[in-house]
């Protein structure tokens, strides 16, 4: 992990394995689960690989077919590019749950299904992007000012952003990762049980400008939007180290505007990153494994059966002694 995010591969992922693609898309109220399917949300697909599931529970059913272990899971995804690009790049995906593809993460017993999935399926690394509009930059002058609208905006996402704070603390104590975006400042990590999360051992932020991520608006014009990750792993924010703007650019201006739904949905490039620090961390993880295998964790002494000839074992030692493997006798070992 000792380079930085110029070291990025940024091949297109859109075209990339385009004849292998499968997405799982929670519609309302259905589960798609198509190979290349091009059904827009909302609209089941016809084709023989179609899956349907009507909720979080049945969806459990349908990965019951699939590996014990899945790599990634988006909530709050949005549009699921990172669904898409984990797929392509042959990763086990656990899909998108988002509003829009009708999983509503504020609901207590959603939450609970949604927990209990995880667990279920050990996912590896959870993707989090959880709403930001009250947590924000201008969310103090938004309090100030339009109190009612901020509170009922509070009120909206309090909720999904405690439970993603929960699901972050659940991967954590099981060993597994997490990652959640959120712009630089925001107050949502006020929100418990976010603050037992940053005391956690092992996690991390990473800042960036979305700019260098390739974010424009619709009038062409790059966002700089200055972004925090926090993660649980260094691999994971590691394509976003020393991502800062170059100054070769002019900025558009969100504050004010009608452009800040523009900066609200992560480029192809941003996405692709997150899913190449997943494969970082899966690789990383795969190394520290093997290197603990590498060698025997086995004590041996001089007890352990090297008996001079014509001596006897002592009592209660001779099973032990004959069931030593080879490698005990040897003296580098």
């Amino acid at each position: 992990l000792d380079s930085d995010a110029s070291d990025f591969d940024d091949y297109d992922d859109d075209d990339a394995h385009t004849d292998q693609d499968i997405v799982f898309e929670m519609s309302t109220p259905q589960l798609c689960h198509y190979f290349g399917s091009l059904v827009p949300p909302g609209v089941p697909s016809v084709t023989a690989y179609t899956r349907i599931a009507a909720d979080v529970d049945e969806m459990h059913l349908i990965y019951l077919s699939s590996p014990s272990e899945l790599d990634v899971l988006e909530l709050c995804g949005g549009e699921g590019r990172c669904t898409m690009l984990a797929l392509r790049r042959k990763l086990r995906s656990g899909g998108n749950l988002d509003i829009v593809t009708g999983t509503d993460l504020t609901d207590p017993t959603v939450q609970r299904d949604v927990r209990q999935y995880i667990r279920r399926w050990n996912i590896l690394v959870v993707i989090m992007a959880p709403v930001c509009r009250p947590f924000g930059n201008w969310a103090n002058f938004n309090q100030v000012v339009h109190y009612e609208s901020w509170l009922r905006s509070y009120n909206d996402a309090a909720p999904l952003a405690r439970f993603c704070g929960q699901v972050a603390l659940d991967q954590l104590d099981a060993k597994r990762h997490f990652l959640n975006e959120q712009p630089k400042g925001s107050s949502l990590y006020h929100e418990p049980p976010w603050p037992a999360v940053l005391q956690r051992r092992g996690v991390v932020t990473q800042d960036f400008d979305q700019c260098m991520t390739g974010l424009v608006s619709r009038t062409g014009l790059p966002v700089k939007k200055r972004t925090e990750l926090m993660a649980s792993h260094p691999a994971l924010v590691h394509y976003f180290r020393r991502l800062n703007c170059d100054g070769s650019h002019e900025h558009q201006v969100l504050a004010g505007s009608s452009f800040t739904a523009d900066a609200q949905v992560w480029t192809w490039n941003f996405a692709s990153r997150v899913i190449s620090g997943v494969t970082l961390l899966r690789k990383t993880l795969a190394a520290a494994h093997a290197t603990r295998n590498t060698y025997p964790t086995v004590a041996s002494g001089p007890d352990d059966g090297n008996h001079g000839e014509g001596e006897q074992p002592t009592q209660g030692s001779s099973s032990q002694a004959a069931a030593k493997p080879a490698w005990h006798r040897c003296p580098g070992c």
